[in-house]
């Protein structure tokens, strides 16, 4: 996996660019990039790497437990071999420490919902960046309410894997379950809840309201019942982009993963209708892909904002950005917090 990362444009990669090239690999590995995001998506949806970390090393045992074409199976499989994805030795096949740290079906870090689903919903789109460049209208409106009540509802179990680990660090960061119990929380655009289901599990005594748009909200509640942890969320439908939230009702408002999804301006109105819902001391904690200031990098955070073009939504915005707003909003004291297991520092600001 990291061999196929460093394909990846970078400032580094630009500064290198002075030397002479040694051949065209580099340029070819980003041109055919959806090779790779289509075979994780195949391999994902057919259970290969559960399969292999279950001891079904060989084609012929993986192709015969997923049901596959053992002729497919084995390209797909050398394929992701060739990219550093998978091992392969003498016929038999072994997961990196990325693909078992990240692609086995049940372990904390799972991504393969993501890999299978979210990939699916967005690749339409990505083969209209050409044309988009041209006429933005030729992509989907991400910020339809017609097109959100269809895509969200699928979206919301696909990126959950991202969200429930560095939640649960910010949640053990904050305090939850130990310096502080009985938290009212309000997560706003609330989704699959993965911002808030680790400050539930962290205090029993925790009472979270989601706030979404109803189509995502019946899927919401059928999530946090699977956690076991719905006892503590109560459900507000309503519109983010207008709606009032509250005055001095909460300790902590979550914004996870809605920033990307709004322009400048209403960013800063949701922030001060935001701080409007905390009481005296209260915090707002905001997950985002954050790239830096030149938009340089990180790489995940900076081409997710190609990802938003290209879905009709927003951009990707830098820590400067957030410190304006947040002072405009209101807000004091505002930190960065690195939850370490997330591509971005997660925003905790205090009124």
């Amino acid at each position: 996996m990291a061999d196929v990362m460093t394909q990846v444009p970078t400032a580094a990669a630009g500064r290198a660019a002075a030397h002479p090239p040694t051949g065209p690999d580099r340029l070819l590995a980003m041109s055919n990039g959806y090779w790779i995001s289509q075979m994780l998506r195949a391999a994902a949806h057919h259970k290969f790497f559960t399969l292999i970390a279950n001891g079904q090393t060989t084609v012929d045992a993986i192709a015969g437990a997923a049901k596959t074409d053992p002729h497919g199976t084995r390209v797909v499989l050398d394929g992701l071999a060739a990219v550093d994805v998978l091992t392969k030795r003498g016929g038999t096949y072994g997961l990196t420490p990325d693909a078992d740290a990240f692609l086995v079906e049940g372990r904390p870090g799972d991504l393969t919902p993501m890999f299978e689903m979210h990939t699916g919903l967005t690749y339409e789109n990505w083969g209209r960046l050409t044309e988009a460049l041209s006429d933005p209208t030729k992509v989907r409106q991400y910020r339809d309410l017609d097109n959100a009540a269809e895509f969200f509802p699928k979206l919301i179990r696909a990126i959950m894997p991202m969200g429930l680990g560095p939640a649960d660090a910010t949640a053990e960061h904050l305090g939850i379950g130990t310096k502080r119990k009985g938290v009212r929380v309000l997560d706003v655009g609330v989704g699959g809840a993965a911002w808030s289901i680790p400050f539930a599990r962290r205090d029993a005594a925790a009472r979270i309201t989601g706030f979404d748009i109803p189509k995502v909200l019946a899927e919401t509640k059928q999530i946090v019942a699977e956690f076991g942890v719905d006892r503590q969320f109560s459900f507000r439908a309503g519109d983010l982009m207008k709606d009032d939230l509250g005055e001095s009702a909460y300790d902590i408002v979550i914004l996870g993963n809605i920033c990307h999804g709004l322009t400048p301006d209403q960013n800063r109105d949701l922030l001060k209708r935001t701080r409007r819902a905390l009481v005296p001391g209260g915090q707002v904690v905001i997950a985002d892909m954050v790239p830096n200031e030149e938009r340089t990098g990180p790489p995940f955070a900076v081409l997710f904002a190609v990802n938003m073009f290209v879905m009709g939504g927003e951009d990707t915005y830098p820590m400067s950005e957030y410190r304006a707003w947040l002072a405009d909003a209101g807000f004091g004291a505002v930190e960065a917090f690195d939850t370490r297991r997330s591509h971005s520092p997660v925003i905790v600001a205090s009124t």
